[in-house]
């Protein structure tokens, strides 16, 4: 008698299933923990016998415990999370279900990939993922910070913050070069018109395709970019779109293109003469 599948998951009553979603289409992988196929609710959901769950205890505390999912690498989008390349937010939804019963179908977390180990443990073939949870640690800066740059969402286009469109300082254009000058981590981009590339305007901007956001570090003129992350070989002759950003320096408000100073709001630059806490009544 020859074993072909070596199925390590403990007898349970339920089947463990793992969706992922990514991109802005958006593309979409299920799997199912056994070593058959099934469908759920019209979806199909692909055998995966060695895909393993690990659950922590939730407190129901401001951030929930992250959950690790250990599986073959070589599924997706594992296979393109595991190359040193950014890739766009992987959503994952984690359900069970009593086979054959559609109904029994609920879902035990969900979250998105924030980590990725490639051959845990040194265990060839497979790779584990944190998956963090929809909630966050609560942060607030109590008072305002005394700085010298704006504290301001920068193109937020509400009329009593930041107030510039950023939907009117968005290009697009085709990605013709990639890894100039042997530098991994530029990008040329073919831009229709004269636009003004001007640094001070891209600088904190980013490059976006298929929901992936690379932050600009520079541009360097002529359409050549430097980004913060090396970006995939894939987005080689993509048409993409191009953002400016802002440093929240009081320069950059008042480029000619902006000429937005008097929104910009940094206290440390300029503190206002009245100060109702140490008023005297």
């Amino acid at each position: 008698m020859s074993l072909s599948t070596l199925d390590t998951a403990s007898a349970a009553m339920d089947n463990l299933l793992v969706t992922f979603t990514w991109g802005a289409t958006p593309t979409v992988a299920r799997y199912v923990r056994g070593t058959s196929s099934i469908m759920v609710d019209g979806q199909l959901f692909k055998a995966l016998p060695s895909m393993k769950a690990e659950f922590a205890a939730q407190q129901g505390g401001t951030e929930d415990v992250p959950i690790f999912l250990t599986m073959d690498m070589r599924k997706a989008p594992m296979d393109k999370l595991c190359l040193p390349y950014v890739h766009s937010k992987v959503r994952v939804v984690i359900e069970r279900i009593s086979p054959g019963t559609d109904a029994s179908r609920f879902e035990l977390f969900s979250g998105r990939i924030s980590r990725i180990t490639v051959k845990p443990g040194g265990n060839q073939g497979v790779c584990k993922a944190k998956i963090v949870g929809v909630k966050a640690r609560l942060n607030a800066t109590l008072g305002v910070p005394a700085t010298t740059t704006c504290i301001h969402q920068f193109g937020d286009e509400n009329q009593s913050m930041c107030g510039l469109s950023l939907a009117a300082r968005t290009l697009t254009g085709d990605i013709t070069a990639l890894y100039d000058s042997g530098k991994p981590n530029r990008v040329t981009v073919s831009i229709a018109g004269s636009p003004d590339l001007d640094n001070v305007l891209f600088n904190r901007g980013y490059i976006e395709y298929d929901d992936l956001r690379i932050m600009i570090r520079a541009s360097l003129g002529g359409g050549l970019f430097e980004l913060k992350y090396v970006p995939p070989p894939y987005w080689m002759g993509k048409t993409v779109k191009v953002v400016e950003g802002c440093d929240k320096k009081l320069t950059t408000c008042r480029h000619p293109t902006r000429n937005n100073e008097v929104r910009l709001l940094a206290f440390g630059r300029a503190m206002t003469g009245r100060n109702p806490l140490f008023e005297e009544q």
